[in-house]
């Protein structure tokens, strides 16, 4: 595993130009395109939404299987002080980890908004999740890593997969449920700590899948089209639940009340959704936000306040055009935003890591 110097704000600044202007050797970062994994679509779906309810829980433990030899990179401690970020808002109880998916790299906030570490990963990365011992599991175009919370270390790695979406440890702690598109439908593989295949779930008419989370009882939620949907399945591949989407749903994740919690692509809000598929809470949103530079709400996370905060995703040429990342209150109140367009370049995914 090759290890990074610490990376200074000028070198982030010059990594952004070259990310932007193709220099360097053919094998550096270069941003993403609406063809590629990192892409999205403009497109919008609308449609009535069905009725069933579904488990409450995701399942969301694991432990480290195995090592990997990668050659892509890893943790580089950064001067949290030497950055060009803009935060508006308090601190936060707790630091963020993001995918920046414009330079291929993770990146954890410090409370402050401060970066704590720095690491490159390999491209088409999406999902994260918590995982026991200080660490993070993040899906990547080939399969899953796992990274150490305390310096960005890069550990377990499985990479002989293609066009994979999503990642989720299960509860075992040692498999791994990958999502993939393929085809006219969507391939759920469950692959242990070696990456092989042990099992796999297709469920056909579906295409666009973005992330899933394990539902106690085994159930899968997830988003996909079209039309734009969140939707449940069984073990046997049913459909148990589904709720019809404004815009590209990218995550959606199931509350303790059997409520459901997704974002929406360019309609750029996150919604509670009820277990009849219907929208009791909306955060975020153009008209309720014009001037703050929202283009397209992938992925979120709760933090331990109840607040959302979610990624404000900036491709399709909007790089430097608004905040990566947005909290939002229960009741929609704009809570705290940062941007730092130095640091990172368009940021596709976060999640909550509790402080120290």
């Amino acid at each position: 595993m090759q290890r990074l110097a610490p990376i200074p704000a000028s070198a982030l600044l010059v990594a952004l130009v070259c990310s932007l202007t193709a220099c360097g050797d053919a094998g550096g970062t270069t941003a993403a395109s609406e063809t590629d994994g990192a892409g999205e679509t403009d497109d919008a779906s609308t449609g009535a939404p069905a009725t069933t309810s579904g488990p409450t829980s995701d399942g969301a433990t694991g432990a480290t299987t195995g090592s990997s030899d990668a050659t892509t990179t890893s943790g580089a401690a950064t001067d949290s002080d030497a950055t060009t970020a803009t935060t508006e808002g308090p601190a936060l109880a707790d630091r963020l980890l993001m995918i920046d998916n414009g330079l291929n790299r993770l990146i954890l906030l410090d409370p402050g908004g401060g970066p704590v570490w720095i690491t490159d990963i390999p491209s088409g990365a999406r999902d994260l999740q918590l995982l026991p011992d200080d660490r993070a599991l993040v899906s990547h175009g080939g399969g899953a890593l796992e990274v150490s919370l305390s310096d960005g270390a890069i550990g377990w790695m499985i990479d002989d997969h293609q066009d994979i979406q999503t990642a989720r440890r299960l509860d075992d702690g040692v498999t791994t449920l990958l999502g993939a598109n393929a085809g006219p439908g969507v391939v759920f593989s469950y692959v242990d700590g070696d990456g092989a295949v042990q099992d796999t779930l297709e469920i056909s008419g579906v295409t666009e899948l973005r992330l899933a989370r394990v539902l106690e009882g085994g159930n899968i939620l997830f988003t996909a089209g079209l039309p734009w949907m969140a939707m449940e399945v069984n073990p046997a591949g049913e459909t148990v639940w589904k709720a019809i989407l404004p815009g590209k749903g990218y995550l959606a994740e199931r509350l303790p009340n059997g409520n459901t919690l997704a974002t929406t692509g360019d309609a750029v809000t996150v919604l509670e959704l009820d277990e009849g598929g219907e929208v009791v809470n909306t955060l975020g949103g153009k008209q309720s936000f014009p001037d703050i530079g929202l283009d397209w709400f992938s992925g979120f996370t709760t933090l331990s306040s109840g607040d959302v905060v979610a990624a404000n995703w900036l491709g399709h040429d909007k790089w430097g055009t608004g905040p990566h990342l947005v909290q939002f209150t229960p009741d929609n109140a704009l809570a705290w935003s940062w941007e730092d367009h130095e640091l990172a370049m368009q940021v596709t995914n976060v999640l909550a890591v509790p402080a120290d």
